[in-house]
């Protein structure tokens, strides 16, 4: 029988063929083995890619609502410490204006009127928070902050009392300003700043939205500066030489700050509600993207003791294709005569 011999080029394509082989199949299971996942996923799933279309797609809509639930608590929260502040301070002064020691003397009384005005001012502050860029009490109009500065809204309260003779003409006279209907001038249209309409909601699950509706026109809000700016316009010299109607005023200021109290309790617990939403969607998302991942990793996951043992072979077979190429390229008709 005649002996077939392969010639050089021939055997040097074959080994080359195998030599880019095996390397293309550490380089793909040395990546398996690293991310655990396989990667001709097509064959590995034999061309049925539905499933695993379906739960990406469920993943990237997850992201997409964590972002909208991230915003979503970030905003709620940032209202709930603003209702807390005015609450804190509502509080605080309804107390001050309404004991018998605070308003005992004219001494006395301006300090408690001074108080109102300094308060007046962290109020403001804590309305015209911004949480990403977006001012939270001023309904759609988030590019604008929800109230006019303390100062602002002192003078246009002086001038809506002015020509006041008497603490209850007074008092009357700003609880028209401050609820003055839109269009005439009052609250509304020059202290407020914001949009009558309220912000965007917010679809923090398929089934969820919450909205938060609480600008600084809300009734708790108009009772807390109600009260506080009748403290700022006795500071700042209201029926200055009549004790008694300044006394009378800051007693009705005290009246007007409990009541924005009781209905601060309120919205708060509105904004906790919202915030009761978001935690229990969340929840619910997390738990849904854990189960999703589990899903993808069944149809996709790579088991690494087999992919490891698999990269070992190859490794070692390529060891033994290098070694006999060495060899191969060290022989010559010296060596084998």
């Amino acid at each position: 029988m005649k002996a077939v011999s392969v010639g050089d080029l021939s055997r040097f394509s074959g080994m080359r063929a195998a030599n880019a082989g095996l390397r293309k199949d550490i380089q793909r299971l040395s990546k398996e083995v690293t991310t655990g996942v396989r990667t001709d996923l097509p064959k590995h799933l034999g061309g049925e890619l539905s499933q695993l279309v379906r739960i990406e797609t469920e993943l990237r809509a997850a992201d997409t609502y964590r972002v909208v639930q991230t915003e979503a608590g970030s905003i709620a929260n940032a209202m709930q410490a603003s209702f807390s502040t005015l609450q804190e301070i509502a509080e605080e002064m309804a107390t001050t204006t309404l004991s018998a020691n605070s308003l005992a003397t004219g001494y006395s009384l301006k300090m408690a009127a001074r108080d109102a005005k300094a308060q007046l001012e962290r109020v403001v502050d804590a309305l015209n928070i911004t949480v990403g860029g977006r001012f939270l009490f001023s309904g759609s109009k988030v590019s604008t902050p929800s109230l006019a500065s303390a100062e602002e809204l002192i003078l246009q309260a002086e001038e809506a009392l002015k020509g006041s003779g008497s603490a209850a003409e007074a008092l009357q006279r700003l609880q028209n300003w401050i609820d003055a209907e839109p269009g005439s001038g009052g609250f509304t249209d020059r202290a407020y700043q914001g949009s009558g309409s309220p912000s965007s909601s917010f679809n923090i699950s398929g089934s969820t939205t919450v909205s938060f509706t609480q600008t600084a026109q809300h009734p708790a809000i108009r009772k807390v500066l109600s009260g506080l700016l009748i403290g700022a316009v006795v500071d700042g010299g209201l029926f200055e030489n009549n004790f008694t109607e300044q006394s009378s005023l800051m007693k009705s200021a005290g009246d007007l700050l409990l009541e924005g109290d009781t209905l601060l309790g309120l919205a708060r617990a509105e904004i906790g509600a919202d915030q009761a939403k978001i935690e229990a969607s969340t929840a619910e998302l997390s738990a849904k993207v854990t189960n999703l991942g589990l899903q993808r990793s069944r149809l996709i996951g790579a088991d690494s003791y087999e992919s490891g043992s698999q990269l070992v072979q190859a490794q070692s077979q390529l060891e033994a294709l290098l070694s006999l190429t060495a060899r191969l390229s060290r022989l010559s008709l010296a060596n084998y005569l």
